[in-house]
């Protein structure tokens, strides 16, 4: 049996082996053990030559991937082959041999992500440290370009995300800058900076308190509607997540004065409480929506 101390030397052995570029050839040294009167060894030296084997990869050659065709450019060792991808990204890596011959060799560039989205190269992974920042950018992106989350939710229908983001080491950078953006109860909002903006991007994106994000998905809301019974038109409102009753009216146009009022002082409470945790010009539109509604309140409806 090979004892502990020899088993290691081999494994060194086939490591070094594998860092062989064919044809090369490597002098070592065998160690092997015989138990001589109990405690004693005696230790006996061969010095032979091992041939590295020959390259499972050739040079210049197209191989196939999960992600793309890539281009052995230069074989140094089993362990140590420089590729490159044949796309539009033209991405350059040192790989195994063996990732390439089962097409497991990844590309950050490869658009996985709803056809669009990549991760690129750079210090935020996918992982368990940077889950909120994918958790965020996935969604984004299903948003825009998956027809199944659209059907759901028609309002996203043309969206876009900006080309910079499509890159989630930019989009990771980016909303690390913002305020806000791990605190709980914001979420990432695109058509408050810039009213009705349908991209997503560094120019147009804030993070905002889910109540102020729910309020803008509700702006076109009618605000009251006619009982069978009474006939009268009974105005309701969503504040605070709870949807509040304003009373019944004989007609349309009081029931819709009366909303739009109470929207309009409703917004102007959001903003002003949360002044201090929104961008600056998330808090204009609110506050240029609040006195929309009050104009709205002298038009008949």
């Amino acid at each position: 049996m090979v004892s502990g101390f020899h088993q290691v030397r081999f494994r060194r052995l086939t490591i070094l082996l594998g860092k062989l570029r064919a044809g090369e050839t490597l002098p070592f040294f065998v160690f092997w053990s015989r138990k001589w009167q109990r405690k004693h060894y005696a230790l006996h030296i061969s010095k032979m030559t091992f041939m590295a084997p020959r390259p499972t990869v050739v040079e210049g050659e197209v191989y196939p991937t999960k992600q793309g065709n890539v281009k052995v450019i230069k074989y140094y060792s089993a362990l140590k082959v420089k590729i490159k991808f044949i796309d539009a990204s033209g991405y350059i890596t040192i790989t195994r041999a063996e990732l390439i011959r089962k097409g497991s060799v990844k590309n950050p560039y490869c658009k996985t992500i709803c056809g669009v989205g990549y991760f690129g190269e750079g210090p935020y992974k996918c992982g368990a440290k940077n889950s909120r920042e994918y958790a965020l950018f996935r969604a984004m992106l299903s948003r825009c370009y998956d027809s199944k989350e659209q059907i759901k939710h028609p309002t996203y229908e043309g969206c876009s995300v900006d080309p910079r983001w499509h890159n989630f080491q930019n989009f990771a950078e980016d909303i690390r800058k913002m305020p806000n953006w791990d605190t709980l109860g914001f979420e990432l909002d695109k058509d408050l900076r810039v009213l009705k903006n349908k991209i997503y991007g560094p120019k147009y994106c804030s993070f905002v308190p889910k109540e102020i994000n729910k309020l803008v998905n509700r702006l076109n809301a009618k605000g009251f509607s006619r009982r069978r019974d009474t006939g009268k038109y009974r105005v309701f409102i969503g504040m605070r997540g709870v949807t509040e009753s304003r009373g019944g009216f004989s007609s349309k146009k009081k029931a819709y004065r009366v909303y739009c009022l109470a929207k309009a002082k409703y917004i102007k409470e959001i903003a002003k409480e949360h002044k201090q945790n929104i961008h600056k010009e998330v808090y204009k539109t609110l506050i240029a929506l609040s006195e929309g509604y009050h104009e709205k309140s002298k038009i008949k409806a």
